[in-house]
């Protein structure tokens, strides 16, 4: 049983971070182009 839940643990972690990498990348680019606009 504690092994399935470290697996579980792990997984979710995984996924966690994964969303807060893409999280991250959706607010650069959207930094991004907000910056190219107001230069423009």
């Amino acid at each position: 049983m504690k092994e399935v839940d470290a697996e579980r643990y792990l997984y979710t972690l995984q996924e966690w971070e994964q969303y807060q990498r893409d999280l991250e990348l959706f607010y650069y680019d959207r930094a991004m182009s907000d910056i190219s606009l107001d230069e423009m």
